[in-house]
């Protein structure tokens, strides 16, 4: 009795991304934590505020440009640097093609505000960038937590094929201690019939994991998974792309092959 039990490898990939999604939400929440911190203009705009006789704003103060600028400036550069120490290293495309800061941003935020954000641009801090910002943000978060609620339904199902196999493989294992020469016509059929009856869940379970397949997770927000896709994602590197299917394939094979030999037996005794 040879099951190739794929599940168990499915089930160490998805624990795996969704200790990757928790660690990329957590640092979202201290990248938002941050850019809310920011106050658009300030603190640097306020130091470059002094009495002068010259062109004034409020309380007769006049704002020097270049340093407002140079305030604005860098707290675009604050911006990125708070990305970099939160977020990137949650990147997976990151880590895995070395991409640079902004394609980072880029591919986590959005073009626009990576030109918004990059060191050469002319745009500044401005409240509409941080918006932004926070904007997109907000966006990336929802859409890890569809991703988590997918891979949730992804363990879900994968953890009834598995114990439901693991059912099965100790039942076989049971009822093989007893030869099948050692058994009358009557238990023969009895044995033909259960075999019937685990193959028929087999069945079902297979339908039930395609119909898994079948789902998609969204939240309210503008982006959906479907659960297939997910698969493909999660096991584009597995030794079998459907892994549930897969192990559900193998122990049908292996009661088929055991209804034949009680098949055999019991022809011999009719």
């Amino acid at each position: 009795m040879n099951v190739e039990r794929h599940t168990r490898q499915a089930l160490d990939r998805v624990h795996s991304e969704q200790e990757r999604i928790l660690e990329k939400q957590a640092a979202y929440d201290e990248f938002e934590r941050r850019i809310r911190g920011l106050s658009p203009g300030t603190p640097n705009q306020r130091a470059a505020v002094s009495q002068t006789t010259g062109v004034s704003g409020l309380a007769g103060c006049t704002v020097s440009q270049a340093s407002t600028n140079r305030s604005r400036g860098d707290q675009c550069q604050q911006v990125r640097e708070a990305f970099a120490q939160t977020v990137r290293p949650c990147s997976l495309d990151d880590v895995r093609t070395r991409e640079s800061l902004l394609e980072t941003i880029q591919e986590e935020l959005g073009e626009d505000l990576a030109i918004a954000l990059a060191p050469k641009s002319a745009s500044r801090f401005t409240p509409e960038t941080k918006r932004a910002v926070l904007e997109a943000t907000t966006e990336r978060r929802g859409e890890l937590t569809v991703m988590k609620r997918a891979l949730e339904r992804e363990e879900r199902s994968l953890e009834r094929t598995a114990d439901a196999v693991t059912d099965t493989i100790d039942w076989l294992r049971r009822v093989d201690e007893t030869p099948l020469s050692a058994l009358g016509f009557d238990e023969l059929q009895a044995r033909h019939g259960e075999l019937s009856e685990r193959r028929t869940r087999c069945d079902t379970l297979a339908r039930e994991r395609q119909s898994t397949l079948a789902e998609t997770s969204n939240s309210g927000v503008s982006v959906a998974i479907e659960q297939r896709a997910l698969t493909e994602y999660l096991y584009a590197e597995a030794t079998v792309g459907y892994p549930a299917l897969a192990t559900i394939g193998s122990l049908d094979s292996v009661l088929a092959a055991c209804q034949r030999a009680v098949r055999d037996h019991l022809v011999r005794r009719a």
